[in-house]
């Protein structure tokens, strides 16, 4: 991979995370945490339904609701690129984030979000 391709690539991962925080903050409060809990924290529905004094199907519901507006506004973004990197791209058979294994974001980009929980 030569350095044009590694800045492309890192300017990608850096304009998804900057979709995924934007997409945070305008969610309600309690959603926010939700997400937070289940990808960052690696809480289990059962612990978020308690901690909120929801039902467990419930926090279900709204992290499969909060992953697909996420998967659906990172789909979005090669469409902005008119000529995207061919390594960058997504391709159609991606997985939704629900269904993917799911690792905690770096230290520097959580610490934008941590606050709020």
């Amino acid at each position: 991979m030569n350095s044009g391709r590694k800045f492309r690539h890192l300017e990608f991962r850096e304009r998804v995370t900057d979709a995924i925080l934007e997409t945070l903050a305008q969610l309600p409060e309690a959603d926010r945490n939700i997400f937070m809990w289940s990808h960052y924290l690696g809480y289990g529905a059962g612990k978020i339904a308690e901690i909120l004094g929801w039902s467990s199907p419930s926090v279900e519901t709204t992290l499969v609701g909060i992953n697909s507006i996420l998967y659906q506004k990172v789909r979005a973004l090669p469409a902005e690129n008119p000529q995207p990197d061919r390594e960058i791209s997504l391709p159609g058979d991606v997985m939704p984030l629900r269904e993917a294994e799911c690792h905690p974001w770096p230290v520097e980009q959580t610490k934008r979000i941590r606050p709020s929980l």
